[in-house]
């Protein structure tokens, strides 16, 4: 949890990459910050002592692993779990890994780290673009899995798209054991596939869930190239048109003050912020 919340803290202080794709208005890496941001993301790593010790660490936690991918690609790959079992812990540090790298490429504009979170994104994609929304399954634990999972594989094609387009990008498949291209097609599908568990499937209506896993569907609806499929995403995720489970807006928004003035869960959440 520490490192996640670490991890979290200094993108969101420190990046921007732009990068237009054909057919598509919207502009990556845009989930935690824009293009405007960058100078000042470096400059502060620069000047500040603070700044310079998140990248350091993100460094002492993706290098060692990042040197061993470059010519061994199935030593890293290998370890990423079945989506059938209960491994959470090594769904969570895989995902963690390669949202990590996919930072450092932006900070540094070293492929090796890019290629590294491509790599491990493939194996995401293409298992969750063959499930339904309705059977998404990482672990076993849909809760968990919308706000620890969802919004990790979003944050590692947002941060990398402009390394995945390049037309010498390819990945290794960790399947047949050979370098292909990038799979956007089935990215795609994964992405909605994301999207569209996490509004149907909030497991208590009227309460703070659909707002703690609100990430993980918004992440993956802002990495939607289509532009009118991704509107109407954000029309569901909005206004609810279906009436579906995820009521963080067209419920808990509209009943956030209680008649204590607060949101009932504040003061013991407030302990773990």
């Amino acid at each position: 949890m520490k490192r996640t919340i670490q991890s979290y803290i200094f993108v969101s202080l420190l990046f921007f990459v732009g990068f237009k794709s054909v057919g598509q208005s919207l502009v990556h890496p845009s989930i935690w910050v824009s293009a405007t941001d960058k100078p000042k993301i470096l400059d502060n790593i620069t000047k500040y002592t603070w700044a310079s010790n998140y990248k350091t660490q993100l460094e002492a936690r993706v290098n060692p692993e990042n040197t061993v991918h470059k010519t061994n690609q199935i030593t890293l790959l290998i370890k990423i779990p079945t989506f059938t079992g209960t491994d959470r812990n090594g769904h969570n540090d895989m995902l963690t890994l390669g949202t990590e790298a996919a930072v450092l490429y932006y900070l540094t504009d070293d492929k090796s780290y890019a290629q590294m979170a491509a790599d491990i994104l493939n194996v995401y994609v293409l298992a969750l673009s063959k499930q339904t929304p309705t059977t998404i399954s990482f672990y076993g634990d849909n809760w968990l899995e919308s706000r620890n999972c969802f919004p990790k594989v979003a944050m590692i094609y947002d941060l990398i798209y402009p390394f995945l387009k390049l037309s010498t990008t390819t990945i290794f498949d960790n399947t047949s054991k050979t370098r292909k291209p990038f799979d956007n097609v089935a990215a795609q599908k994964a992405f909605k596939n994301l999207a569209d568990n996490m509004m149907t499937g909030v497991d208590a209506l009227k309460s703070n869930h659909s707002v703690l896993s609100g990430n993980g569907g918004l992440f993956n609806i802002l990495c939607i190239e289509d532009d009118a499929t991704r509107d109407a995403f954000f029309d569901r995720y909005y206004n609810n048109l279906k009436n579906e489970r995820h009521d963080a807006f067209s419920w808990t928004l509209n009943n956030f003050s209680t008649e204590e003035g607060m949101w009932p869960e504040s003061v013991s959440y407030g302990k773990g912020t």
